[in-house]
């Protein structure tokens, strides 16, 4: 589902780089994904499992419980899926990747049916 998402986001980009910004399919990052849930505008949450634990007072586990908090309250399903590297790669980046947010998934509706099922 991410790599589809990903090459649809590309390919937008490299057609019009203007409308792609404006029309983003996903963002990586938990502040991305924490400003975009604040904003509603995301449908689905993909977080890694494997995070580093922190529970300093503006920490890791803080920002991760902001998240699952605010995707309750909005009925936003979240899913715990693939390892930092493995969901970096599968987003294209040579970065470990904690969280992605979906914005739009139209050309992977059975894709992400068969993610929600789960």
């Amino acid at each position: 589902l991410l790599q589809d998402l990903v090459k649809f986001q590309d390919r937008m980009y490299h057609k019009d780089p203007v409308k792609a910004k404006t029309k983003r399919r996903v963002v990586l990052g938990l502040r991305e994904v924490t400003k975009h849930l604040k904003l509603k505008k995301i449908k689905c949450v993909v977080i890694s499992p494997n995070l580093e634990k922190i529970q300093s007072k503006g920490g890791l586990d803080e920002a991760l419980n902001n998240i699952l908090n605010m995707c309750r309250e909005q009925d936003v399903p979240f899913v715990f899926a693939l390892g930092r590297r493995a969901l970096g790669r599968a987003c294209a980046k040579l970065v470990p990747v904690s969280v992605v947010g979906i914005f739009n998934y139209d050309g992977c509706e059975s894709k992400y049916r068969s993610l929600i099922s789960l």
